[in-house]
């Protein structure tokens, strides 16, 4: 979600939209268990710092069933870390980030308005309505947190964006992947069995 207290910053700076204090993803534990530490957000902050060109947000995330071109809003840049500190769940901490809505977002059309329009109008207006979620890879460890729950830690592996989604499946600006999209299954069950894909080379018909 654009984090509540300033979800209504939106200015302009070198010809640019900007989107000020964006929530990337929060500490602590999601809607299907998996759990985000500070060691995790660490890692996504420095790996998204040293892209000078930032990181690229799109709306919605592909699959392979629908492509991602067309889709380009801009890039998130200025990733730190705010919050109070570490509960027993492992909430406090947010990663907040700016988004700079790129110029051909006003040239493409989502439902009869441009997206830029789309975006900013929904952050001024409709911020609880719509969310960021982040594209990364991980490795999954059992973990049981100081408050006695028994999760999937995540070790940070690599990110590659932050796409906006109007139904996040973890609220509070958590990654969440939508359970119910057969694409994401497929997509999924394909990046776990890598092997299919030579298969497909060999046998294309």
């Amino acid at each position: 979600n654009f984090y509540e207290s300033k979800a209504k910053e939106v200015t302009t700076e070198n010809g640019l939209t900007i989107i000020k204090d964006v929530v990337i993803v929060q500490s602590g534990i999601d809607k299907i268990n998996d759990y985000f530490d500070k060691e995790f957000l660490d890692s996504l902050v420095r790996t998204a710092n040293s892209q000078t060109t930032g990181m690229k947000s799109r709306a919605g995330h592909p699959n392979m069933c629908k492509d991602s071109l067309g889709t380009y809003i801009g890039d998130f840049f200025n990733y730190r870390i705010v919050g109070d500190k570490l509960q027993k769940d492992g909430s406090g901490l947010v990663v907040l980030a700016d988004l700079h809505i790129a110029n051909i977002a006003k040239s493409t059309q989502i439902n009869g308005m441009s997206l830029h329009d789309y975006t900013v109008q929904m952050a001024k207006e409709s911020p609880d309505k719509f969310g960021t979620s982040i594209v990364f890879h991980a490795e999954e460890e059992m973990y049981k947190t100081e408050s006695g729950h028994d999760v999937n830690r995540l070790i940070f592996k690599s990110y590659s964006a932050s796409d906006i989604v109007d139904s996040p499946c973890a609220t509070d600006g958590f990654f969440g992947k939508d359970t119910d999209d057969l694409g994401v299954k497929l997509t999924d069950f394909l990046d776990e069995n890598p092997d299919i894909y030579k298969a497909i080379d060999k046998n294309p018909y």
